[in-house]
Order: structure tokens, then sequence, then C-alpha cells
């Protein structure tokens, strides 16, 4: 058994939303926020990545994905 974000969960499989995906693959290749925020609502947590480190940050997770080059909060999201 582990846990995700508090709560217990028996099943190793989670099934996300293709919506909460792609929102989570815009967090990792820095698509969201601005380096120059005027408020906290606008800041950029995540730095951008290009395709180069998509492929380092996923090799740094010890996995072998290497980013093809298409559209990458999409290609984050089907890895």
């Amino acid at each position: 058994m582990w846990a995700f974000v508090g709560v217990a969960c028996n099943n190793a499989h989670v099934k996300f939303r293709r919506r909460n995906l792609e929102a989570l693959g815009n967090l990792v290749v820095g698509n969201l926020g601005r380096d120059d925020a005027q408020n906290v609502d606008e800041v950029r947590y995540f730095p951008y990545r290009s395709s180069m480190y998509i492929t380092e940050f996923f090799q740094e997770l010890e996995t072998e994905y290497q980013h093809d080059g298409s559209t990458r909060h999409r290609w984050v999201a089907d890895v």
C-alpha cells in the first residue's frame, strides 16, 4: 500500500484523466507561470525544459524515455 496526496491507495495503478496528465505535463516542461511575475499567481515554479532537458529529467528518474520532438506537455502526459 502507498499514499498519494494523503490518501491511502491499495492499487498501484492509479488512473488519471487526460486533462490532469496534460496539466502535470505542463508543470514538468515549465509551460506555466512567468519568470518576471508581478504576483504570486503568475510565478513559474518549474523551470522551462526544452527537448534535451525533458529527456534529462526522465533520465534522472532512472527511466529510458527520450523526448521525440513532439508537443512537450502532451509527450510527458503520454509517458
